[in-house]
């Protein structure tokens, strides 16, 4: 698994990473995650794969995405995430959702033509 690295904001509670994840040759999306400030460690770590693409008919890209977020060295954590096609949440969101850290979360979505 390739190992993302973005930019990363920590705010009061909570705190995010952005990797960029190229799912085609020429088009990428943001996978920004959110979980409480004292996970910032593990969210920067996150590892993913673009298990599967494949375009329709309309030129419409399907992508699936696997994301695994380690958990802390305190155990279990919860976690959201964004995947779009600018940083930090913004342009197109393309899917959204939440699960526990140390597990795989398996994402679904589209990228339009």
């Amino acid at each position: 698994m390739a190992i993302g690295s973005g930019a990363t904001v920590v705010m009061a509670d909570w705190c995010a990473d952005d990797p960029m994840i190229q799912v085609s040759p020429t088009q990428v999306v943001y996978l920004t995650n959110y979980a409480d400030t004292q996970y910032l460690a593990s969210l920067q770590a996150v590892q993913y794969r673009v298990l599967a693409t494949y375009s329709d008919a309309t030129g419409a890209l399907h992508v699936t995405l696997l994301i695994y977020i380690p958990n802390s060295d305190e155990g279990q954590f919860d976690t959201r995430y964004v995947i779009s096609t600018g940083p930090n949440g913004s342009g197109n969101v393309l899917a959204t959702g939440e699960g526990p850290s140390g597990s795989l979360i398996i994402v679904r979505f589209v990228l339009p033509n």
